[in-house]
C-alpha cells in the first residue's frame, strides 16, 4: 500500500519515522512514526518546533505524546515541499492544513500515520490506523455494520474480528477524507462495505444515502487496507473538484 524510503531515527521518544508515498497514487505522500509514550517529555515541543496547543496544557502523558507525534509527521512531509507551516486545529478540531495542502492524521497504539496532498492534485486523502481488540469488535459490531454487511464479511477469509476491524477502519477514513468536502460528520450506516479483497488488500465502500451532489447514494469508493501484526491502516483518496 505504501512505498517507504528507509526508516530515520526520531527525536526523543519517537524511536524510528519513515516516509514515503501511496504505491498507487504517488501524488499523495506518506510519513509513518513509532514512539514510546512512556519516554514522553513535554519539551520535546519546543526542541522539534512544533506548536503546542494550549488545550493539551492538562492533557495526559499519550494524548500529548499522540499529538506530537502525529504533528511530527506532518511537519516531515510539509518540508518536503519547502513548507513550514504549522498544523494547527480548527475548532471542531480537525487539522487545519497550510494552505494549498489537505490530508489526515491517526494513531493508535504507539504509532501514527500521516497522508498528505497538494490541493491541486484533487484527491482528498482519509487515512485510519486502528488496534485489534477482538473481544470490543464482536461487542461493537451492530454499531457499525448492518445485517447485510454482516453477511458479506462472514463470507470473507479473514477472520471475523479482523473483518470487522477493516470495515470500521474504513469507513473512518472515508469519513475523514469527507468531511472537508461535506462539511459534516457521518455516521456509520451514511455508506455500506460492497467489496472486501483480502488478496489484494482493496475494498470499497458505498453510500447508502446522498453528501452532496457530487456524492449521491449509490457512489463507489474504493480504498486500501492492510495489516501490520494486530494493527490495520486503511486509506481513501477519492479525486475531487474543488
Amino acid at each position: 500500500m505504501f512505498d517507504f524510503m528507509p526508516s530515520q531515527p526520531g527525536p526523543g521518544f519517537i524511536h524510528q519515522f519513515r516516509c514515503g508515498t501511496l504505491s498507487h497514487c504517488p501524488e499523495i505522500t506518506v510519513c509513518q512514526a513509532f514512539f514510546d509514550t512512556s519516554l514522553w517529555q513535554d519539551d520535546l515541543y519546543s526542541a522539534a518546533g512544533i506548536v503546542f496547543p494550549a488545550t493539551l496544557v492538562n492533557a495526559a502523558r499519550k494524548r500529548k505524546a499522540e499529538y506530537f507525534a502525529g504533528r511530527f509527521c506532518c511537519q516531515q512531509l510539509l518540508a518536503n515541499y519547502g513548507v513550514h507551516t504549522a498544523v494547527l486545529s480548527h475548532q471542531d478540531r480537525s487539522p487545519a492544513w497550510p494552505a494549498g495542502f489537505c490530508g489526515s492524521i491517526s494513531h493508535t497504539q504507539n504509532q501514527a500515520v500521516v497522508l498528505l496532498a497538494p490541493i491541486h492534485s484533487g484527491f482528498s486523502p482519509g487515512v485510519d490506523a486502528e488496534t485489534l481488540a477482538s473481544r470490543i469488535m464482536r461487542e461493537t459490531a451492530d454499531m457499525f455494520t448492518s445485517p447485510e454487511e454482516q453477511t458479506r464479511l462472514k463470507q470473507s477469509p479473514l477472520d471475523w474480528e479482523q473483518a470487522l476491524l477493516v470495515t470500521f477502519s474504513a469507513k473512518e477514513a472515508l469519513f475523514k477524507s469527507l468531511y472537508p468536502l461535506v462539511k459534516r460528520y457521518l455516521d456509520f450506516d451514511c455508506a455500506q462495505i460492497s467489496e472486501l479483497d483480502a488478496g489484494q488488500g482493496r475494498l470499497a465502500l458505498t453510500l447508502t444515502q446522498p453528501l452532496s451532489a457530487a456524492f449521491p447514494a449509490g457512489y463507489h469508493f474504493h480504498g486500501e487496507w492492510q495489516f501490520a501484526g494486530d494493527v490495520v491502516t486503511t486509506c481513501f483518496y477519492p479525486q475531487v473538484s474543488r
